[in-house]
């Protein structure tokens, strides 16, 4: 048989079922001819190879040899996990898809179609989502416009790092696969490999057609630690623009409410570590912000930070306002389920 032209490679944590389910709606339209699935587990508590082959349906696809399941020996993080699909996938092509999100009944179809149509002017192809508004343009061609179109708005960023609507073609972007590891501690690394692919001149060609639809998940992640410092972390990747681009290319990492990150970080510490490595963890993101935000804002954040130091004037401030306002109000039971602090017992 012939290599086939694209693997859908779905990473994985704790969450077999929901892996099973995504799996057994693509196996319809795959033949191992022009595409393969490949399950990257990341050491999970679960025995994904032995349910999956518990699976009848599931454990013919494995001999056929249109699936594969592989267990990584440990728990390498979330960015390296989706790092490894493009060092594992065979064929030309790369479609990373969530465990969890909603795939379209021909997006399979839809993907070798557009890969094909592509030919050799683009490495990547962006497929739309309900996360963004659709653009005119059918190409992003330079990586100044790459920029701009990830500042339009915060549902263009959110759209770029979504990672199921993206296809890769993988030998232009395992030459620059070093990026994405360089970068695992940002959780976007497949962000920065899309940055530095257009930053040596590659082209992405767009498609405004859905082929996932984006799951939320039941508890959101840590909005301190993951979105704040992980996302707005810093970022080593060298490139020549015109003036003010620079700025605008590292303001993209920074579309979160900076309040509820410093607030976000405090009941994270609170539970996990103590007042000094908070200070630390707040004070760092107040640094990486600044080149986002103007100076009155960032000393504004770090007065803020600094009253955490004192943990009962901190909560009984986010209790006052908190009965103020319901949008912080939310925030705030949002943080404390994510952390397990009960309703009223803030300082527990």
């Amino acid at each position: 048989m012939a290599e086939h032209i694209l693997t859908i490679c779905i990473p994985s944590y704790r969450r077999l079922q929901q892996a099973m389910r995504t799996v057994r709606g693509l196996l319809p339209s795959v033949d191992g001819e022009h595409s393969r699935i490949l399950v990257l587990d990341n050491a999970s508590p679960d025995d994904y190879a032995g349910a999956f082959r518990s699976d009848p349906a599931l454990s013919a696809a494995i001999d056929r040899g249109v699936l594969e399941i592989s267990r990584n020996p440990t728990n390498i993080g979330m960015s390296a996990n989706f790092l490894r699909a493009f060092e594992m996938a065979r064929g030309e092509w790369l479609w990373l898809l969530s465990d969890d999100d909603e795939v379209e009944a021909d997006a399979i179809g839809r993907v070798l179609s557009a890969i094909r149509t592509v030919g050799d002017e683009y490495g990547f192809v962006k497929f739309g989502s309900t996360r963004r508004p659709a653009g005119p343009k059918n190409s992003i061609d330079d990586f100044e416009e790459f920029i701009d179109r990830n500042a339009r708005s915060v549902d263009d960023f959110n759209d770029f790092i979504f990672i199921s609507n993206g296809i890769y073609r993988l030998k232009d972007f395992r030459s620059i696969l070093e990026v994405g590891y360089k970068h695992a501690h940002t959780y976007v690394p497949h962000f920065m490999l899309m940055s530095a692919f257009m930053s040596r001149g590659g082209r992405m060609a767009i498609v405004n057609e859905e082929i996932v639809d984006y799951v939320v998940p039941e508890i959101g992640y840590s909005y301190g630690m993951l979105a704040g410092l992980g996302v707005g972390g810093t970022k080593s990747l060298l490139f020549k623009l015109r003036p003010g681009y620079s700025k605008r290319f590292y303001s993209l990492f920074f579309p979160h409410n900076d309040f509820k990150v410093i607030i976000d970080l405090y009941f994270n510490c609170k539970r996990d570590a103590t007042p000094e490595v908070y200070r630390y963890h707040a004070r760092n993101y107040c640094h990486l912000v600044s080149v986002a935000r103007s100076p009155l804002r960032v000393l504004m954040l770090r007065g803020f930070l600094e009253v955490g130091r004192v943990p009962a004037v901190f909560e009984f401030m986010l209790r006052t306002l908190g009965a103020k306002s319901a949008m912080l109000n939310k925030h705030l039971d949002e943080i404390k389920a994510r952390y397990g602090f009960l309703d009223g017992a803030l300082s527990e």
